[in-house]
């Protein structure tokens, strides 16, 4: 597939080695990934570096065609020179970063790639087999811990009958200190009355068993 439609491709038939990899380099300058891959696979005498390239292409042909969104964001990323591929020891290809500093660091421990990949994976794999959370990733309880109150029973019961006391003074006659009964205004709602009940019954539900405490 190719980005530049109307541009003529170039004809790699019967070139040596030299010009083939010339003609893939000025198609891929073009992001014409399909030829420039058909181009790189024609070299006989493939390199790792002219492998990498054919691969590269082939790879982004593919996203351009099923994943155009993912092809775009990565064509439009500016150019820089921070991450690189390098040989390790063993001649295999890994990443490697370049600090500010010009300190190097390589994506691969040791000397071979594939190795380090494969341990990397079985600890992934063992871990979250054996229910373990990974990087970033919380483990939540599926069975919670009761609440154990420590409220004794006389608290419980001084609780309940405050709330029940609200509900008896609301509109009752009080006597004031100079006279009259007035009426008393209670603050709080039937709601809030019931809601209040409701939380000493449930704090006198939760106590723990064998709570001997009595008023």
């Amino acid at each position: 597939m190719s980005d530049n439609h109307g541009v003529p491709i170039l004809a790699t038939d019967n070139l040596p080695d030299a010009a083939l990899r010339q003609a893939g380099d000025a198609l891929m300058r073009r992001r014409q990934w399909a030829e420039a891959a058909s181009t790189f696979a024609l070299v006989a005498d493939r390199d790792a570096a002219g492998e990498m390239k054919r691969r590269l292409c082939a790879n982004l042909a593919s996203l351009a065609g099923h994943r155009p969104d993912v092809y775009a964001t990565l064509v439009a990323l500016p150019a820089q020179q921070e991450y690189t591929v390098a040989a390790t020891a063993s001649g295999k290809p890994t990443i490697v970063h370049r600090g500010p500093d010009g300190a190097t660091v390589s994506l691969s421990s040791g000397h071979d790639p594939l190795a380090a990949a494969a341990a990397a994976k079985q600890q992934i794999y063992s871990a979250t087999k054996s229910g373990e959370a990974g990087a970033g990733v919380r483990r939540v309880d599926p069975k919670p811990a009761a609440t154990t109150s420590t409220m004794t029973r006389e608290e419980r019961k001084k609780a309940t009958a405050e709330a029940n006391k609200a509900g008896e003074l609301e509109g009752a006659g009080v006597r004031g200190p100079s006279g009259p009964a007035v009426t008393s205004k209670s603050t709080t709602t039937r709601a809030e009355r019931k809601k209040a009940t409701a939380e000493a019954n449930k704090k006198g539900e939760l106590a723990p068993a064998g709570d001997t405490n009595k008023p």
